[in-house]
Order: structure tokens, then C-alpha cells, then sequence
């Protein structure tokens, strides 16, 4: 397994990237505000989502700004999200502090230090992202050497004195300290690596120990955030699914909205160098659905009133019923649409306890075309979950299912035309 000196090289490479890249994180320990981080795709008529920021922003009535920065189409985006906070009782304006902004004579970085925009951003009692491209929103809240605009300023104070800051995809992108910028697919990142330009400085909301992704499940993003959380020295990363929002409050995940949230813990995760490739063996996966709660210190989960009603998931136990039998759940594409959720179900509420699956491409001409990966999910004592199908649908929690990551050559011919 990895050396003691590999993990001290990785460790040192990691905090030279982290410094060089931003200034220090913030303290958020005494921030009064919350986050709003929702995954992308995110209805309008998702009522329960827009009421939840309604009230985590005061109540109705409450001032809320919307920065466009990100959208290729600012002036478009940002009125319909204006009506929509309107449909929802609330007071919305917007700051014109976008790159593709385009009628106007002033830059974007004028319209950062503009007193009038500051001052409503530091009024606010919420402040919305809209979505589009992350680095869009850094290019026009940080300055060129790392620090902050006037107007990122006015943000951290309205988020210090208790104001919700939120924001749907690219929105959520920059939540954390460092973020992706123009990322390769997700197995090409297994493959190749992380080059300088798939990451950079995010705006460092949700502090230094947490890495955020969105799209997640839908669109199989978990293995690229592990990549990435392995070359940033993170221990924790936590990927939210569309149409579906993570509150971050008084030290607390919650979910809410239509799906979950997935939390990486590589803590105690291992690296066997010798292997040559990206590897990870005993990364533990937490999946919260809609209406769980996380401690974000201690990483215990409280389930939603619905799962406290259903079925306690507990391996160990002798009242354990498992839904599937004793064969392993095999997946062709461990990176598909919701694959990794339905891979920890499966291993929660089976006899079996294992899923496998694989990540390859025989498409790829390039230096590695013939690498994949195998993933293999399964479960130790501390693992469990819950099920419930009281809305009608079956869905679980599950706490604490292991992954490893093994890198495999394809072989080729990958398949043989049937001869007659």
C-alpha cells in the first residue's frame, strides 16, 4: 500500500496547489448565514425548494439579489429568476455584474465596485447564482491576484450577518474552495488525470474541508469528484443531484427537493502507488435522500420522518430481511445515469452485500484507450441504511457503503462480429 512518503509528497503537492491557487479560506465558524447549493435543473414549480430559501432568506418580503455572472445570456436569466423569487413573495433585483452582460458600457469589473451594486448586495437577505459557466462568476468576483471584488465583499458580509447565499449548478460550483473549471468526462479524468485547467478557486462559501460537485448522480460525476478530491488532498466531497437542493445551516446538511445528495469520505481511504494508475480502496460512500440531515462534524445522519416510518436497513442483526438475493449486481457502465445510487441500494438491501462495475471506453485512440476501472461497492460493520415507499416510490438512505477503485486493461478485439 501507499508509503508513508507517498502520502507526504501527495499532502505537500496538494497544499501548494490549494495556496497558490486562492487566498486562505474564510472562517465561516462564526458566519450567521446559510447555503442554499442546489444540483442543477432546478423547477421553478419545485415549490418545497423555493420555500425553504424563501424562509432560510426571512420569510416573504425578504430582499433577495440575483447575480447573473455566469449565464451566456445574463439579462434573459436573470429577470425569469426575478419573477420567479417574486412568485414566491419575495423582493428581487439584480446586480448587472456579468461578463456577457451586454447592455451596458460599463465592464464587469466596474460593475464589481460599483457602490450602488455593493450596497445591495450587502443589504441582502439572500443572494442567488444563476447557471452557466463557474468561472465566469470567479473571473468577475476575484480579482486577478486571488482577492476579492468590493461586491464579494458585500456577499461575505450579507452571509456573516445571516443572509442565505444559493445558486443552481454553476451556482454551486463555486461553492467551495477550489471547484472544476472546463473538466474533462468523467473516465477521462480516471484515465488522464487532472490537468491545471480542470480545476481553480472557487469562492470558498462552505469552507476548506469540502469539495462540491453538481449533476451528480444523473450524470455519473462521482468518480470525477474523487479524482479531484485525491489531487486536492480533501478528505470530504459532497455531489447534489438535479432539481434538488443541499441547505447548509448551523453546521447541518439537510436535502430537499426531488432526489439526494451523495457525501465521499476518503479519510481512511488507501492508495497503492505501485499500481501506476488512479486506485482507491475503501472510500466510503454516504447517500442522503430528500429530507435527511447531516452533522457536517461528525458526519451522523438523521433520516427523514418518512424512513424513521419504514424499514431499518441493519446487516448485522438477526431481524435483517434483505429485498435482493445473494448475487452480485453487475453494472456495464458504473458511470450511467443514477448507477451508483442503484450499485449502494443494492448492497445495503441484499443477502449478497457486493455490486460491481466497470468504466471503459473502446472508443479511445488515445495513450490509455485501453484503460478501465473497476468498482467494486460493499459493505463492513458500519454500514446500514434505510427504505421507505411511502410516497408511492421506493427509496433509500444508506450510510457508509465502501468502493474500490481498481484500474483494468481492456482487452481487444473488445467483441467479434457472429460469422455465419
Amino acid at each position: 500500500m501507499v508509503t508513508v512518503l507517498h502520502r507526504m509528497i501527495v499532502a505537500a503537492v496538494a497544499t501548494m496547489f490549494l495556496v497558490s491557487a486562492t487566498a486562505l479560506a474564510d472562517d465561516i465558524s462564526e458566519v450567521k448565514g446559510s447555503l442554499f447549493i442546489a444540483g442543477g435543473e432546478l423547477r421553478y414549480d419545485n415549490a418545497p425548494v423555493w420555500e425553504c430559501f424563501r424562509r432560510l432568506a426571512g420569510g416573504k418580503g425578504a430582499k433577495v439579489i440575483v447575480v447573473p455572472a455566469a449565464s451566456s445570456e445574463p439579462e434573459r436569466i436573470s429577470q425569469t429568476d426575478v419573477e420567479n423569487f417574486r412568485h414566491y413573495g419575495l423582493k428581487a433585483d439584480v446586480v448587472p455584474i456579468a461578463p456577457k452582460w451586454t447592455e451596458r458600457e460599463v465592464t464587469y469589473k466596474a460593475a464589481a465596485a460599483d457602490p450602488a451594486n455593493v450596497d445591495k448586495l450587502r443589504r441582502a437577505d439572500g443572494i442567488w447564482f444563476c447557471g452557466g459557466d463557474q468561472t465566469r462568476i470567479t473571473r468577475a468576483l476575484l480579482e486577478t491576484d486571488g482577492k476579492k471584488t468590493p461586491a464579494l465583499e458585500a456577499i461575505w458580509e450579507a452571509y456573516r450577518k445571516g443572509a442565505v447565499i444559493g445558486g443552481t449548478s454553476a451556482g454551486t460550483a463555486i461553492m467551495s474552495m477550489q471547484m472544476f473549471t472546463d473538466p474533462k468526462a468523467p473516465l477521462n479524468m480516471l484515465k488522464y488525470g487532472i490537468a491545471k485547467e480542470d480545476v481553480g478557486p472557487g469562492l470558498g462559501f462552505v469552507g476548506d474541508e469540502w469539495f462540491v460537485d453538481q449533476h451528480f448522480l444523473v450524470r455519473g460525476r462521482f468518480a470525477r469528484a474523487l479524482r479531484a478530491i485525491d489531487y486536492l488532498g480533501y478528505q470530504y466531497g459532497i455531489g447534489v443531484d438535479e432539481d434538488t437542493a443541499l441547505v447548509l445551516k448551523e453546521g447541518k446538511f439537510e436535502v430537499i427537493g426531488y432526489k439526494g445528495a451523495l457525501v465521499l469520505n476518503r479519510a481512511r481511504a488507501e492508495t497503492d502507488a505501485h499500481l501506476g494508475e488512479f486506485n482507491l480502496k475503501g472510500v466510503r460512500l454516504t447517500y442522503l435522500d430528500s429530507g435527511d440531515s447531516m452533522d457536517v462534524r461528525t458526519r451522523e445522519v438523521k433520516v427523514s420522518a418518512g424512513k424513521q416510518a419504514g424499514k431499518k436497513l441493519e446487516p448485522g442483526s438477526k431481524d435483517f430481511h434483505p429485498y435482493y438475493g445473494s448475487k452480485v449486481e453487475t453494472f456495464p457502465d458504473m458511470l450511467s445515469s443514477w448507477a451508483v445510487y442503484t450499485a449502494m441500494y443494492h448492497v445495503i438491501d441484499s443477502r449478497g452485500g457486493v455490486a460491481e462495475g466497470i468504466a471503459l471506453d473502446p472508443w479511445d485512440k488515445g495513450i490509455k484507450g485501453d484503460l478501465g476501472f473497476k468498482f467494486r461497492f460493499y459493505r463492513c460493520g458500519d454500514t446500514d441504511g434505510w427504505f421507505s415507499n411511502k410516497n408511492g416510490n421506493s427509496s433509500y438512505t444508506v450510510r457508509n457503503v465502501y468502493l474500490d477503485i481498481t484500474p483494468v486493461r481492456l482487452a481487444k478485439p473488445l467483441y467479434k462480429p457472429l460469422m455465419p
